[in-house]
């Protein structure tokens, strides 16, 4: 299965250019972060932090934190960006099945695949963030430290095979469920033009949402406790800032196990107010319903994205008004996090696109359908700006609810603890990231539209 593997790799390679992007973003912002991680540990970097009074531990943990968002990110995106390459090789693993290849070499052979990828898409990001490794040191250490401290930034061997480790566990973790489904799938059921995802939550889907929401629970119980053990107004706030990021990056999580029950409900609800008037509204909104395969791995990466901006900076506005309110004149820095979100923007932004553009032929069939229908081109055009509308909104809705939640929750706690109630959001997040997101998404779905606006039909319509 080795050579059969490699084989169909090479004969579909287009297929994985996707995950290759997402997984080379991945490791060249990973090796920034282990590279400083690393070079914290050199004689110069131990002599230079001991002039400053300052642990090791101390200087490196702003890493931690960076680990934390990228492993989120890249796991929820990774698996949403393999399971749509899966699918779009559904007639390859029909014709092996139909040659006799048994689920598990089929299972076999798709790890294999997905390892090769990740193993490309490594090298590709480690020596595209070679050049950047020095910069980012530089503004990790002026984080950590408060000064501008040099550190000479140390992107060696151990560096590529740490960065190259997490990036083939990922991969495989990302791509155990989806190679298990379609080794699984009869073949005739895989040569389908429209494979469904299915709109029901499994075993395991349903597992992670459980321990999820007793997560949420505990963590609203701990910073409800946690007004108890502080001394001072400064503390509370601060420590009602922590609980309130940690809860929100929770609840981005337990989003994106509910993902098949809520995010329909969410869309249908709020495009249901729209009055469908227009043809391309109706298409567009009809198309998102349909397709939910796609819907979900575009929206849930966008979520996750837009959550964890709107609930950092969310936390750090209503800390901030707390702080004006109660007299205390202490302006927080937001530029640290920048620093930890961009992995996150890049990250989300990169899977949701690539998810939109690989599945670029299967739209541009589907357009050309509705163009014999009689859709003028003009309706095709508007059907999927309409339709990267949805998605954008959707999941700006869905990190919104999330915003909401731990703001007020802060603001509880800082009541609790004899604090104002001060709940603020920084909308300015959201102002940015909507349009930036759908002016990405709309240049990917219009490339579709206009290929079944101007073909032939013949081979507009023609399969991949």
């Amino acid at each position: 299965m080795i050579r059969v593997a490699f084989t169909t790799l090479r004969a579909d390679w287009r297929l994985w250019i996707g995950p290759v992007i997402v997984v080379g973003s991945t490791a060249l912002l990973l090796t920034l972060v282990v590279t400083y991680w690393w070079s914290l540990g050199t004689p110069q970097a131990e002599s230079t932090l001991a002039t400053l009074g300052r642990s090791l531990d101390e200087v490196r943990a702003s890493s931690y934190m960076l680990y934390v968002v990228i492993a989120l990110s890249v796991v929820i995106v990774l698996g949403s960006n393999t399971a749509v390459t899966i699918r779009a090789q559904r007639y390859q693993i029909a014709t092996l099945r139909l040659a006799g290849a048994r689920p598990r070499q089929v299972r076999a052979a798709i790890t294999l695949q997905v390892l090769a990828v990740s193993f490309v898409g490594t090298f590709l990001g480690y020596f595209l963030a070679l050049p950047l490794v020095q910069p980012a040191t530089d503004t990790l250490t002026r984080m950590s430290t408060r000064t501008d401290t040099h550190i000479t930034a140390v992107a060696d061997g151990v560096v590529l095979l740490f960065t190259l480790a997490c990036t083939l566990v990922v991969c495989w973790l990302a791509s155990f469920r989806p190679a298990r489904i379609a080794a699984k799938t009869p073949a005739v059921a895989a040569v389908r033009d429209e494979p469904q995802a299915s709109k029901k939550m499994g075993v395991v889907r349903w597992i992670g949402f459980g321990l999820a929401v007793s997560m949420v629970f505990m963590i609203l119980i701990g910073a409800i406790a946690s007004v108890f053990y502080v001394s001072s107004p400064g503390e509370a706030f601060a420590a009602g800032a922590s609980n309130s990021i940690t809860l929100g990056i929770t609840l981005a999580a337990t989003f994106g196990f509910a993902a098949p029950l809520m995010i329909p409900a969410i869309m249908r609800l709020w495009t249901s107010i729209v009055p469908p008037t227009r043809p391309a509204w109706y298409l567009a909104r009809q198309s998102a319903f349909h397709r939910f395969a796609l819907s979900s791995t575009t929206i849930v990466p966008l979520t996750v994205g837009f959550t964890l901006f709107g609930v950092i900076f969310g936390s750090i506005a209503t800390w901030q008004t707390a702080l004006n309110i109660t007299g205390i004149s202490e302006p927080l820095n937001t530029l640290d996090t920048y620093v930890v979100l961009t992995p996150v923007a890049v990250i989300t932004g990169v899977g949701s696109v690539t998810n939109l553009f690989m599945t670029g032929r299967d739209r541009q069939r589907e357009l050309a359908l509705t163009r014999t229908a009689g859709a003028r081109p003009g309706t095709l055009r508007a059907q999927v700006a309409l339709e990267a509308l949805i998605y954008v909104v959707t999941a700006g809705i869905v990190a919104l609810i999330a915003t909401i939640v731990t703001v007020l929750t802060q603001s509880v706690t800082y009541v609790l603890s004899g604090g104002p109630f001060a709940p603020s959001l920084d909308l300015t997040q959201f102002a940015l990231l909507l349009p930036v997101a759908y002016v990405a998404m709309l240049l990917v779905v219009a490339l579709p539209a206009y290929s079944a606006s101007h073909k032939d039909l013949r081979s507009a319509l023609t399969p991949a």
